[in-house]
């Protein structure tokens, strides 16, 4: 359902106005009204229940046009359903009267594809609307037969899937898939994905995980539209003034900012499948006290819970930077290849020429270095390494040799240094720029984790998840659940009345008075201070006490 806050989270950023967290205003009127609408509510909770409904449904309408999912949510976490639908209904229509024909003017592909998701997650509102309007309308004119006529709902901590997990753990292998009888997809989904049996994602990553999917279509959409309309105004206006060369750059320009804007959008939702995958196993190891992707980071349970408040607006704001990111980096070397293949068409013979001369002049250096590389190999694998021994000891055979050869390539080890760090450079940009959205993995080195706040946020949702979640966890208190309602008396497993005691409450506190003079004799003497009393004393066996008269 939260899939459907995705507009409002795209609008924040697409469409901003005084601020980038500042939603359109077309009426011109929520920021003069916000505050009036406040006090009205404030004033009016005081009095009867319509002024407050009155009230919230002036809130609401004036929410409406900064969120309008916010009314879905407001009544669909109500306790009464029934009014929160109807209540809800009239909400929506007001708003979808005062929004029609606000947003029109929208490109093709915004529009219509980009509102595809939206228009699910709203059908997939609506569709649980009606489930619990139909459940509130035949609990009330069909009440229950049992007594009082509330439906008793046993409390399950442990569902079928922790169930499961805890059956895994008593009898390995005993939820193994079977792979006989399956389909031709479900095999082929298995090569990526094996679902389990005993897992499964929590509401909140499924939510975070299905709302950065639909920023990433809509911006995809968005983007990939303006850049349709860009790309015909140019290429129009060029040919009007008769530069057709012009028009060529421009048309292989934007070709490959969109093949590099498909090709993003296609990794960017392969990571976030990839991350669901790994998550799980993140999951798996800390049920089993294991934190080998953390090992070097430890937070404390209160950092813990502050950090995971974090993860989901980290998740999805990382996963909008990683595809805007992978956009630039993929466009530019699409780009590129496209400009180099029509070399002859976009560059002029002087600039290639200068560019073919600059590549000759460099490949002797380049063959150089691989020489020297594949060189080094060579003496590593056949001169230097006895052949008797198995390749499980350090062992170097001619140690002269080694010692001159070291020598040798002291200097020509600078120019394959230097290729190394180039290398080392573009691959830590090609993983930066593709694993960016992933804060699961961080980017830093070993021993600055922790300056990746992302990362960190990671880390505490996925433990605060593991603390409220474990299976043995919620098996255990289920047996406990179960053992205690096994042991109550039948009639007293729906409604237990309070018991009221057989004789007055002065008779009782007398009787454990008593009880306890005639446990502790010595405090009988403390009783009535200042008076003066004569005491008996009385013999039961081997115990003496005295007793006031």
């Amino acid at each position: 359902m939260f899939g459907a806050t995705s507009s409002t989270c795209l609008n924040m950023f697409l469409q901003p106005r005084n601020g980038i967290f500042q939603m359109p205003d077309p009426a011109g009127w929520v920021q003069g009204e916000w505050s009036y609408h406040s006090n009205l509510i404030l004033n009016k909770l005081s009095k009867n229940i319509s002024s407050v409904l009155i009230s919230f449904s002036e809130y609401c309408h004036c929410s409406c046009v900064r969120d309008p999912v916010l009314p879905i949510f407001a009544c669909l976490t109500t306790d009464n359903r029934l009014v929160g639908f109807f209540f809800k209904l009239g909400i929506e229509f007001q708003c979808m009267k005062y929004l029609k024909g606000e947003y029109q003017k929208e490109l093709f592909y915004l529009t219509y594809l980009g509102l595809v998701p939206i228009t699910l997650c709203l059908a997939f509102i609506w569709m649980r609307f009606g489930i619990l309007l139909y459940r509130e309308v035949r609990k009330k004119w069909f009440p229950s037969e049992r007594r009082g006529g509330e439906e008793i709902r046993d409390t399950r901590l442990a569902r079928e899937t922790e169930i499961a997990h805890m059956r895994e753990l008593l009898y390995p292998g005993s939820i193994s898939g079977n792979m006989v009888g399956l389909n031709w997809f479900s095999t082929l989904l298995r090569c990526f994905y094996k679902p389990r049996k005993d897992f499964k994602f929590s509401t909140q990553f499924i939510s975070t995980t299905l709302v950065s999917a639909l920023m990433i279509l809509q911006v995809f959409m968005a983007v990939l539209s303006l850049m349709d309309v860009m790309r015909r105004v140019y290429i129009e206006k060029y040919k009007t003034h008769g530069d057709t060369s012009s028009a060529n750059f421009v048309d292989v320009l934007f070709g490959g900012i969109e093949a590099g804007l498909v090709l993003s959008a296609v990794i960017s939702l392969l990571m976030l499948l990839h991350f669901m995958k790994c998550h799980r196993e993140h999951v798996l190891q800390l049920y089993q006290g294991q934190a080998i992707y953390s090992k070097d980071l430890l937070l404390t349970p209160a950092a813990s819970v502050g950090k995971s408040l974090r993860y989901s607006g980290y998740q999805i704001a990382y996963t909008l930077l990683g595809f805007g990111t992978l956009t630039i980096f993929l466009s530019t070397v699409v780009a590129a290849l496209a400009i180099v293949f029509k070399s002859k068409e976009l560059l002029a013979p002087e600039l290639w020429k200068h560019l073919k001369e600059t590549g000759i002049a460099f490949l002797p250096t380049l063959a150089l270095a691989i020489f020297l590389m594949l060189f080094q190999l060579f003496l590593t694998h056949f001169v230097f390494r006895y052949s008797n021994y198995p390749n499980i000891t350090v062992t170097i055979d001619n140690r002269r040799l080694f010692s001159i050869m070291s020598y040798f390539f002291f200097f020509y080890n600078i120019i394959l240094g230097l290729f190394s760090g180039f290398m080392r450079i573009l691959k830590g940009m090609l993983l930066g720029v593709i694993f960016i959205s992933r804060i699961d993995r961080t980017s830093l080195m070993q021993g600055f984790q922790a300056w990746d706040k992302a990362f960190v946020a990671y880390l505490g949702f996925v433990t605060v998840l593991v603390a409220h979640s474990h299976p043995v966890m919620l098996v255990f208190c289920q047996l406990l659940i179960d053992r205690k309602k096994d042991h109550q008396p039948p009639q007293d497993r729906f409604m237990r009345e309070p018991r009221r005691p057989r004789m007055s409450q002065k008779a009782v506190n007398r009787w454990f008075l008593a009880v306890t003079l005639l446990r502790n004799p010595s405090f009988i003497k403390y009783r009535r201070q200042g008076r003066h009393f004569t005491a008996s004393v009385v013999t039961f066996g081997s115990v003496n006490f005295d007793v006031p008269v």
